[in-house]
């Protein structure tokens, strides 16, 4: 089954901007370039703390 992208406007600290909803999905990730337009920056987690392996929506590895 085909079918549009689940896609809805969000807002993270004050910067708006579109995200692929994936209720799967056990982290949530941004872009660089978002994370550097946003004020006050939200705390970063290393993913080394988590010990996971990270794939994108389309099976690309994500680093």
């Amino acid at each position: 089954m085909v079918g549009d992208a689940n896609l809805s406007t969000i807002t993270i600290n004050g910067k708006e901007t579109t995200a692929l909803n994936d209720s799967g999905s056990q982290v949530s990730v941004v872009t660089e370039n978002l994370y550097t337009k946003m004020t006050p920056k939200p705390d970063l987690m290393s993913l080394k703390e988590f010990d996971l392996e990270l794939k994108a929506a389309n099976g690309t590895n994500i680093p």
